[in-house]
């Protein structure tokens, strides 16, 4: 939704002007704690709901499955909306959605079975996402193969001519650029800025083929994470973790080990992360292996970390008031998830402040939306209890469960 300086365009920016930005500094801060790591901790909490929807009420199983199933479909409904209507192709509820109605099947299965069962579907999401990488480094290693061969005046076979022009052209997306890359940078930038700070009617319209490509091929790319996160948050559950039933050895465990071992691994990721094409080639003549397998194990010991962290801190007493109001926007997490978006259409297109701000103004626009919905939050559940999109859920859900009812009793 919003033009945010990343990794790529502050490396852009050093190769024109040669300087060290600082904005890097904050960049850098984000992807290691925050960046990718809600995504996980929302998976795991969003499993754990599962099971805490059919441990609620008195129901029978029979009902409580078929309100479950409704509830899911207004999900999927309330995601697509979310994506077309108010212009955030990233929305994850319709693949949360498919999860949800997936793995309610496996609730009567024991925390040990759903543990493995996490592990293995997060161990083959990490193989199919790391294809890319060994794609690009068996090309690399004809690249060099073919500068052998070229150097001693020896015949280059097809198939090693074809991997060193692939990574060649590889290549050709890091620093330093040629004018013509510049160029093309620097077009393609412009006419995103124009397009997003232009007439709403037009980022409409460019926003269906973006939110398309999002809930097709942007949930096939990412669903075995979902569902391997919401596997290992219904095996926690089960285990007692969230009711702060492990030893407390555990928790301190989660933090003190967790923490530190996922900032490195961030940190080295974030060091591996090239700047020029010399560098690219420098990591491929070590690393041998997809980094994608340290982000993913590095992205759940933060989230368990964090859960760890707030659950310790829901035991202290001085700290009561300021973990109520994180508890009060964990009640109304689906409000203020949609929150968010309608703050970033209206300050981002409708202002039209796409592209305007750097990671500094980035970073005080974000403290400013967490202020925001600490304060909606304590509003909502004080004196409606939930939230409005919870209250409209759950209305939604029973009112077809209720229609079924009358129709059986005509």
């Amino acid at each position: 939704m919003v033009y945010i300086p990343n990794f790529h365009d502050i490396l852009y920016k050093n190769s024109l002007d040669g300087k060290i930005i600082s904005e890097a500094s904050i960049y850098e801060i984000i992807f290691i704690l925050f960046d990718g790591k809600m995504r996980a901790l929302f998976g795991i909490l969003f499993g754990a709901g599962i099971l805490l929807f059919f441990r609620s009420g008195s129901k029978e199983l029979i009902n409580k499955s078929d309100l479950f199933s409704r509830r899911m479909f207004w999900l999927l409904i309330f995601g697509l909306l979310h994506a077309y209507i108010l212009l955030w192709p990233g929305s994850i509820l319709l693949e949360y959605a498919i999860c949800g109605l997936m793995l309610f099947t496996f609730r009567d299965l024991s925390a040990r079975v759903l543990l493995i069962l996490s592990f293995l579907v997060l161990g083959y999401y990490i193989f199919i996402n790391s294809k890319d990488y060994y794609t690009n480094y068996e090309n690399y290693k004809g690249y060099k193969k073919a500068l052998v061969l070229n150097s001693s005046n020896k015949p280059v076979s097809l198939d090693i001519e074809k991997k060193k022009r692939s990574f060649e052209n590889y290549l050709q997306n890091f620093p330093p650029f040629d004018s013509v890359m510049i160029e093309k940078y620097e077009s393609e930038k412009r006419a995103k800025v124009l397009l997003y700070t232009s007439d709403l009617s037009k980022i409409y319209y460019s926003n269906i083929d973006r939110s398309t490509e999002s809930l097709s091929i942007g949930v096939y790319t990412y669903i075995l994470e979902s569902i391997g996160t919401m596997l290992l948050g219904m095996s926690l559950l089960k285990y007692g973790f969230f009711e702060g039933n492990l030893k407390k050895r555990f928790y301190t465990l989660f933090i003190l080990l967790g923490f530190p071992v996922a900032i490195i691994m961030y940190y080295f990721l974030f060091q591996w992360r090239v700047a020029t094409k010399n560098e690219l080639i420098e990591i491929f003549d070590w690393n041998v292996f997809s980094s994608e397998s340290i982000e993913t194990t590095a992205r759940l010991f933060l989230a368990l970390g964090y859960c760890s962290l707030l659950i310790y801190c829901s035991r202290l007493k001085f700290l009561k008031g300021i973990i109520g109001l994180i508890i009060n926007v964990g009640r109304t997490a689906f409000t203020n998830y949609i929150i968010q978006t309608i703050i970033c259409t209206l300050v981002f297109y409708l202002l039209k402040y796409y592209g305007c701000f750097n990671m500094f103004q980035f970073l005080f626009f974000g403290i400013s939306v967490i202020i925001i919905q600490l304060a909606l939050g304590y509003f909502f559940i004080k004196y409606m209890g939930m939230g409005p999109l919870e209250s409209l859920w759950r209305k939604l859900t029973e009112k077809g469960l209720y229609l079924v009812r009358v129709r059986k009793n005509i």
